[in-house]
């Protein structure tokens, strides 16, 4: 399987991974390493915006730091930060994702 097929069968496809809010899927904190390199790796270098829901302060403030970390480690995809989007009403940070080298 290569990583299109897991970012849409098995991330996407599977509860285990995240939830849908408001009709919008959103990745569990805990599989943020997961979920980041399935992107990064992905074949269809394509820009979208990476959801996750959290629950408490602190797994939004590691979502943030792990954000910046990965940026900092990863040549292919990076996320932009500056611009991510908090919906604090429903618990949710989008991170728009960017392939700079993308051919």
């Amino acid at each position: 399987m290569n990583y299109d097929d897991f970012i849409v069968n098995e991330l996407y496809g599977n509860e285990k991974y995240g939830k849908k809010i408001n009709g919008l899927y959103c990745f569990y904190p805990k599989y943020k390493d997961v979920v980041f390199e399935a992107f990064a790796n992905s074949e269809e270098q394509k820009s979208q915006v990476i959801k996750f829901c959290y629950e408490t302060e602190e797994e939004l403030k590691e979502l943030k730091e792990y954000a910046i970390k990965f940026n900092e480690t990863h040549e292919r995809m990076k996320l932009d930060i500056e611009n991510a989007i908090e919906t604090p009403t429903s618990n949710r940070i989008s991170f728009p994702n960017t392939y700079p080298n993308k051919k």
